[in-house]
């Protein structure tokens, strides 16, 4: 709920504010991800390693999106 609540907060904001939001709120999950891909509890491996590598780079493109805008 906390990463879906920084997410719909985001929207609310300034757009470069909100991508700054949203990309560093993605990374975060990835992150979470990584811990859920190592501790191999709360969702399968495949699923934790699909978010991750879906996560990461969106949300990192999102910060160099919003750092070049």
């Amino acid at each position: 709920m906390g990463y879906g609540g920084l997410a719909v907060a985001a929207l609310f904001l300034a757009p470069q504010v909100g991508l700054v939001l949203a990309g560093l709120v993605l990374t975060a999950h990835g992150v979470w991800d990584v811990i859920h891909y190592r501790r191999d509890q709360v969702v399968p491996r495949s699923l934790a390693e699909f978010c991750v590598l879906l996560d990461v780079p969106l949300g990192l493109g999102f910060l160099v999106l919003a750092a070049v805008g």
